[in-house]
């Protein structure tokens, strides 16, 4: 599975930001349990046996992908790979100390800075605007969120420099992308992609329709967790037949302490230095 640049947006520094508020951890927005430090993903081949689906070779069209948290849950750095090990791209997030993104930096290979995107927010802390700057500082298009009455993510709009509209991305009750929309430059619809969620927010289904809205793909999902319920392990269908595995090796900070614990461990050490 690929992150693409069009999903992440950078920034540069002249941003008028609201740092104010906290905003969601990017554990919440992902879905991610526990504490998670970092991610990894490969995806490979699916070989279909008579009773079985075996792991086949890495799939040269996909694009391993890393991603690191800090110990609040918000994303510090996305890397994605080439299928040599060599680094393709680097996402660096510039963040406030409430934890909101002042701004991402693209590298391209991980040294050459590549675009810069910056955030605005309203006055009441939620994210309004993107602007998309190339290495230059040539302005490169920017993003204009949407909100419902009740302060809730409903679309993004994506802008070519131009101010021609690019593509839509619509998002459900629980923030994740419904549908993400392109458009030919005179606003006709070019194509679309619908997705569907189970309770936990994993993908169960994935539909993509051509210029004439006609369905041209249909991928159907399922997954393995691991012990603290998050997918290590996703098989991609169509058709009945399984394509491709997506594997995920997830590392952990150590779990917090409680109130409780940290109390009795400080009693210990009190205890300790008057004997």
């Amino acid at each position: 599975m690929q992150i693409k640049p069009l999903k992440i947006f950078l920034l540069i520094l002249f941003v008028s930001t609201s740092c104010s508020e906290k905003r969601d951890n990017d554990w919440k927005k992902k879905h991610l349990k526990g504490r998670v430090k970092y991610l990894k993903e490969r995806t490979y081949k699916a070989i279909n046996l008579w009773n079985s689906i075996k792991k086949g070779s890495e799939n040269n069209s996909s694009t391993p992908v890393e991603l690191h948290f800090n110990e609040d849950g918000q994303l510090t750095e996305v890397m994605e790979y080439n299928i040599d090990g060599t680094l393709k791209w680097k996402w660096a997030y510039n963040l406030c100390k409430e934890g909101k993104i002042q701004s991402i930096e693209l590298y391209k290979s991980g040294i050459k800075l590549y675009k810069r995107f910056v955030y605005k927010y309203r006055d009441d802390g939620k994210q309004s605007e993107i602007y998309n700057y190339r290495a230059n500082r040539l302005f490169d298009g920017r993003s204009v969120f949407q909100y419902d009455y009740y302060g809730k993510l409903v679309e993004q709009s994506v802008y070519h420099p131009d101010g021609t509209l690019n593509l839509k991305y619509k998002f459900n009750e629980d923030g994740d992308e419904k549908e993400i929309i392109w458009y030919h430059s005179n606003d006709l619809l070019f194509r679309r992609w619908v997705y569907k969620y189970d309770d936990d927010g994993k993908v169960l289904e994935e539909k993509k329709y051509g210029d004439r809205d006609s369905l041209y793909y249909q991928y159907n999902y399922k997954y393995q967790v691991d012990s603290r319920g998050n997918w290590i392990k996703k098989i991609q269908y169509q058709d009945d037949l399984a394509i491709a595995i997506i594997e995920r090796e997830i590392a952990y900070y150590p779990e917090e302490k409680s109130r409780t614990e940290l109390l009795q461990s400080s009693w210990k050490s009190i205890r300790k230095i008057f004997k």
